[in-house]
């Protein structure tokens, strides 16, 4: 009674195309790509965190603030605005403002 088999064929096995993910890059000529984990320093040459995200504005698609976190084990995270962006290299972004600025804005909840 019953027994391997008993429901038919086993259907061979499906073969699989490999994916091929590819990446694109929509960097406008003249500006500086961002890349995830810069460090953000103020106009104090202070480290104040390391860039976590880019949060663009859904109805204008331009950036509008800048996500750092800032420690080792219970990472802080800042919302920092772009107006206060002074410089922008690969690696680093330098602000308009102090370490001591950034310090008391609030902590950026998800």
């Amino acid at each position: 009674m019953g027994g391997i088999g008993s429901y038919g064929p086993v259907p061979p096995t499906p073969t699989y195309l490999p994916v091929r993910s590819q990446t694109r890059e929509n960097i406008p000529e003249g500006t500086v790509p961002l890349k995830e984990g810069a460090s953000v320093t103020g106009n104090d040459r202070r480290h104040v965190g390391d860039l976590e995200q880019v949060l663009v504005g859904e109805d204008t698609k331009h950036t509008t603030h800048l996500v750092i976190s800032h420690g080792l084990l219970l990472k802080k995270k800042r919302l920092v605005p772009v107006e206060w962006i002074d410089e922008v290299e690969e690696d680093e972004v330098r602000l308009a403002v102090g370490s001591r600025l950034i310090g008391t804005l609030p902590e950026y909840q998800e």
